[in-house]
């Protein structure tokens, strides 16, 4: 029998946890257009939220490097983290800029 889903999801829990970092930054971002008092402390979250994407980017493309074959087309794989890693980067510009 053919397996759709292969024995390793372990990417499946990678990108579950990247779009709930997302979901956190967008959150964050919210939070700080919606209320500019203790500007510095919502700003040092939104950087440390920002840390742990680009972690979870690492770990995804480091994964990709040492599978042989994954559940998605390669191109996919490399083009979420790259998008993460673009929004994380607007909205650091964003931050500062308010």
């Amino acid at each position: 029998m053919v397996r759709l889903i292969p024995k390793d999801t372990s990417f499946f829990k990678m990108f579950s946890a990247m779009s709930d970092n997302l979901i956190a930054g967008a959150r964050a971002l919210v939070d700080l257009f919606a209320d500019y008092r203790d500007v510095e402390r919502k700003i040092d979250e939104i950087r440390r939220i920002e840390r742990e994407g680009d972690e979870l980017t690492h770990a995804i493309l480091t994964k990709l490097n040492q599978t042989f074959i994954t559940p998605f087309d390669r191109k996919t794989f490399i083009s979420w983290p790259r998008s993460s890693t673009m929004f994380w980067t607007s909205s650091m510009l964003l931050a500062h800029a308010s």
